[in-house]
């Protein structure tokens, strides 16, 4: 037991009382970002060799970092400084234009992300920030997201991969307090799994989960890549966060953690992927909005597809809607019919 696991002392302590009464420890992982400085701190010190080293960690954890290594896997993405004084953003935004984006130079989801549609918005967000130096601004991308998740093995070989496609930002939910959809693919694009596993390459990744998140252009970026391409986002060694693990267990009729964990106690062990049975979608209602269907209404008309049903933890609800309903289906029409009737609103 620690009191707190922020404090590296107590850490240290209980890792090395674990080495004494265990003998040397082979892995050590929280699979939460929050910590993967403090577990790349505890590996280097132990010489525990199974993943990210104190001198490699900024790299999955800088969203500058995160942009070279895009780059060194062939990636294209957009623009980006790190934000040093209001002259320095303004100059930017003459380059590449309104809107663009500001964010924290580290952190998870949209919170705390800003969207500048003019000089007034940069004028607004330098005073009312604390720090703006704690943030990078970007080149703003129309586009779909999606994303390349899975686990790699310890020989850095995919062995379980799958995409889901969230057709309105994270960052546009948040800001408008809109519900949420998104959805699994059965079949993962050409594109989108050479542009996965060359990410997976370019930043060392081995013995771990991952979420790489890629734009789907909607219109041709000049000097980024024409409608339909595929642009580098952000990376995240860990597993997709949210309720997509299950989402990849219900799609592909698997246990991913069992994979996972199959992977660390055996690192020969292999496993044939095949494509998956399912799209997995999620579609999320707010409170504070009217809809055509109710609860039980739905609960009825898609008895035989869903799979979860569920109030979402607060902390949540502002990204991924105050309740949810999870369900599978065999073909995209069926998906997009599943998230109108969800989500249709009543009109006044």
């Amino acid at each position: 037991f620690v009191a707190d696991m922020n404090d590296y002392e107590q850490m240290f302590q209980a890792v090395a009382f674990f080495s004494y009464k265990y003998g040397k420890i082979d892995w050590l992982e929280s699979n939460n970002e929050y910590w993967m400085r403090m577990d790349a701190r505890l590996r280097t010190d132990f010489h525990i060799t199974s993943g990210y080293q104190e001198n490699e960690v900024e790299m999955v954890k800088s969203k500058a970092l995160m942009k070279q290594g895009y780059r060194k896997a062939h990636i294209p993405v957009a623009a980006l400084i790190e934000v040093t004084s209001f002259d320095q953003v303004l100059a930017f935004t003459k380059v590449y234009g309104f809107p663009c984006i500001a964010k924290p130079r580290e952190g998870v989801g949209a919170q705390k992300t800003y969207k500048f549609e003019h000089q007034g918005d940069v004028e607004a967000f330098f005073k009312e920030s604390n720090d703006p130096s704690q943030f990078v601004v970007e080149q703003f991308i129309e586009g779909s997201i999606v994303s390349y998740d899975g686990i790699v093995d310890t020989n850095g070989k995919v062995i379980l991969e799958a995409s889901h496609v969230f057709p309105t930002g994270i960052m546009e939910i948040v800001h408008r307090q809109d519900h949420l959809a998104y959805y699994s693919e059965r079949n993962i694009p050409s594109d989108l799994r050479k542009a996965g596993k060359a990410v997976l390459k370019a930043f060392k990744a081995k013995g771990r989960w991952f979420h790489l998140e890629f734009f789907r252009l909607a219109r041709d970026h000049q000097g980024i890549g024409k409608q339909g391409d595929i642009a580098g986002l952000e990376v995240n060694m860990r597993v997709p966060g949210g309720y997509s693990a299950d989402m990849i267990d219900y799609a592909f009729e698997i246990d991913a953690y069992q994979i996972w964990a199959d992977m660390i106690s055996d690192p020969n062990t292999k496993r044939l992927m095949k494509p998956a049975p399912y799209h997995c979608v999620y579609a999320s209602r707010k409170f504070h909005k009217s809809y055509v269907h109710d609860i039980d209404d739905i609960l009825k008309t898609y008895e035989q597809n869903l799979v979860m049903h569920e109030i979402l933890p607060k902390v949540w609800r502002d990204a991924m809607g105050d309740e949810m309903l999870i369900a599978r289906f065999e073909s995209m029409e069926q998906v997009r019919d599943f998230i109108s009737y969800v989500q249709k609103e009543e009109t006044l």
